[in-house]
């Protein structure tokens, strides 16, 4: 039997991605695909220089969905050398991205991981409209199954007739609002990619609400417009308008996961550096905790959230549980016998709610989906630092009480 190059079947990063989706997007793929551009439209507007604080997520009756800001909106001008216009390289391509430029903010908290998160979305979309608005104009950027080109007629229609353009030029159109600026895309995933796989929608806006509690000025609106999947909870359809903070995030976590709200808590924050390839590196974090049964946290990193935890949440929890145990051993009524030992540590984690947010660049993700934060010098950097603000906290008289 011959076996010769020819035998060997190369793939491009859209029939790849499309083949095997879970490679880029973890196994929960389609949940991950839609919240990449929900982190990339909350991103874009939490930064002031760029101009703006709106994001809106549309439910369509069709099963797409829109995912809006009135940020920069993204680059429309055509590269010199590729040929592709903005929209293409950033979510038409894999493995591009302004993080990967040498210039780029070293102190840049963003949750990108290796530049395919959104572009892999796009991949695994049946249709995928990519509105720009900027300098008076709007512009114009469809993607069929994962391709740029352009579609026929005006109605969101994934079976118009498609004709693909990989250097398409684009030009714009009068904008009714010459002042408006920002990004929306419309995506309606191919579910022939993933036919075994659902959005969970309710999963996907409590990250969304989250993320932005964690980011200060964002407002947050849910448009419902008939979503043909499972009833949308109503407490995610209300617009977000703050107050911001882990204390607000807090709240949110405990209402949804069904803990009562604590009576009592505690709000601190801190900062320090860790050691990263760039060398030391600042990080910044904040909590909120107080007492609960059960117990409910809630991690974030980089306005992600990551339900498999991993080295801010070990810190924040470690720096915490030692930080109030060796407070309540130096209260003398504590009721103990003699010889009796106080509480441990491990006995406070067990009754408590916490939410932590972290923001540290280069942060090592366990994979493009981001459950899980994987860093041992932030970890050794940020316990200390959390027991030490929370015994400051612990000691202001204002707090005895607590």
């Amino acid at each position: 039997m011959s076996y010769s190059a020819a035998d060997i079947t190369e793939l491009d990063d859209v029939q790849h991605t499309r083949l095997r989706p879970a490679v880029n997007l973890g196994l929960d793929v389609l949940n991950t695909a839609l919240r990449e551009l929900v982190d990339n439209a909350i991103e874009e507007v939490a930064v002031p220089s760029h101009g703006g604080s709106a994001v809106t997520i549309t439910l369509h009756d069709d099963g797409s969905v829109s995912v809006a800001d009135d940020g920069r909106g993204l680059p429309v001008d055509s590269d010199p050398v590729t040929g592709k216009n903005g929209i293409v390289k950033t979510l038409g391509t894999a493995r591009a991205g302004g993080k990967f430029s040498a210039h780029a903010d070293a102190a840049s908290t963003g949750a990108g991981l290796n530049g395919i998160g959104a572009a892999a979305a796009v991949f695994i979309s049946a249709r995928t409209d990519v509105t720009v608005r900027r300098a008076g104009k709007t512009y114009l950027q469809s993607f069929g199954h994962g391709y740029p080109g352009a579609f026929e007629g005006k109605d969101f229609d994934p079976n118009a007739e498609f004709t693909r353009a990989d250097n398409q030029k684009l030009r714009g159109a009068g904008n009714r609002k010459p002042d408006a600026h920002g990004t929306t895309v419309r995506i309606l995933f191919d579910h022939a990619v993933v036919p075994d796989s659902s959005v969970d929608i309710g999963e996907v806006l409590l990250r969304a609400h989250a993320a932005a509690r964690m980011c200060p000025g964002v407002h947050l609106t849910v448009v419902d417009e008939g979503w043909p999947g499972e009833e949308v909870p109503a407490a995610l359809l209300q617009p977000f308008n703050g107050p911001w903070g882990t204390d607000s995030l807090l709240d949110l976590m405990c209402t949804s996961g069904g803990t009562p709200l604590p009576p009592v808590r505690a709000v601190v924050e801190g900062r320090g550096e860790y050691t990263t390839g760039r060398g030391a590196t600042p990080f910044r974090w904040s909590l909120s905790a107080g007492p609960a049964e059960p117990t409910t946290v809630a991690a974030f990193c980089n306005t992600v959230r990551t339900p498999g935890g991993g080295s801010h949440l070990t810190a924040a929890v470690k720096g915490l549980s030692e930080a109030l145990a060796d407070r309540a051993s130096r209260i003398r009524d504590l009721g103990l016998a003699k010889g009796e030992d106080g509480p441990e540590p491990q006995d406070f984690a067990a009754v408590t709610a916490l939410a932590v947010d972290t923001r540290a660049p280069d942060v090592g993700w366990d994979s493009q989906a981001k459950t899980s934060v994987s860093s041992r010098s932030l970890n050794v950097a940020m316990a200390p630092d959390v027991a030490r603000s929370v015994n400051v906290w612990a000691a202001n008289p204002a707090n005895g009480e607590t």
